[in-house]
């Protein structure tokens, strides 16, 4: 392991390796990131993989649109894929509330140069014909939207990283962080020391004990989602995702020959097997 670079990057899941491709892109080179175990083994080895550009947050949406163009710049910078299947989305809204904000943001998205569009529900139920018309009063279309592989992701930002001269250290736990006077940091791991003039933590789930190391309390938590299954019902349906955001929130996306999960309430969500489905509150949070 090298003992000095310009940036240390603390953790191997896709933020940390993002933030050092885009180092390296910005001609940053001399950058290392370091991992506790392999790539992803923290939270995005598990992640769902979802992509889309519906945000409250008009520069998040923009930054959104980014990502999911990036993604074929990295395969390209990389050779490896990122499994990225662009289907097209449906967010479906069951109260008058809901439906506002989706025609909020869809004037929101023509201004940012984002291609969406208010349908009916009739129009809806002929792109996502397992749902129950019943309990929702409109939807919003989206075509830039669909799911990725998080790990070929993670693993293509190192790829593309490192051909431009970063280092990636995976099995390298840091334990300790110390200032110097001169404004760089001593970063202690298990398998050696390095001085660096910069700490990115992207230590995810673990970023709270990052953060200790140099006396910062880090507002976050690891939560929990709950997943459910059901392979009684098999239906036909274009590969596409759908949200409900009142209720509850489907992730993934619709394949053919599929298990679906009803509620007496709303149809709620459908996924390629196993089927993925997390209780949220009104205001659309776990």
């Amino acid at each position: 392991m090298k003992s000095s670079a310009q940036v240390v990057v603390v953790g191997g899941g896709v933020v940390g390796a993002s933030v050092l491709y885009h180092l390296t892109r910005a001609g940053w080179t001399d950058v290392v990131l370091l991992e506790r175990k392999q790539l992803t083994a923290g939270s995005t080895w598990h992640a769902a993989g979802g992509m889309h550009t519906l945000n409250g947050d008009p520069n998040v949406a923009k930054l959104q649109e980014y990502t999911i163009k990036l993604y074929r710049e990295i395969e390209e910078a990389s050779g490896q894929s990122c499994g990225i299947h662009i289907t097209a989305g449906v967010d479906l809204a069951g109260t008058p509330e809901r439906m506002d904000f989706l025609k909020l943001a869809c004037a929101r998205a023509r201004y940012l140069g984002l291609d969406m569009e208010i349908i009916s529900i009739d129009e809806a139920a002929k792109i996502f014909p397992l749902m129950d018309k019943r309990h929702f009063i409109g939807a919003l279309y989206n075509p830039l939207e669909g799911h990725v592989d998080p790990a070929g992701v993670t693993q293509a930002y190192a790829k593309a990283a490192r051909n431009l001269g970063a280092e990636v250290y995976r099995f390298t736990r840091v334990t300790e962080l110390h200032p110097r006077v001169d404004g760089s940091w001593d970063v202690i791991t298990d398998k050696g020391n390095l001085n660096a003039q910069h700490v990115v933590n992207a230590g995810g789930l673990w970023a709270r004990e990052v953060g200790r190391m140099v006396g910062l309390e880090l507002p976050m938590l690891a939560m929990a989602s709950e997943r459910r299954t059901n392979l009684r019902r098999k239906e036909k349906a274009r590969a596409l995702p759908a949200r409900f955001r009142d209720g509850f929130v489907l992730a993934g996306s619709v394949m053919a020959d599929l298990p679906m999960w009803h509620s007496s309430a709303q149809i709620v969500a459908v996924n390629a097997p196993p089927c993925i489905m997390a209780k949220v509150g009104p205001s659309g949070r776990p």
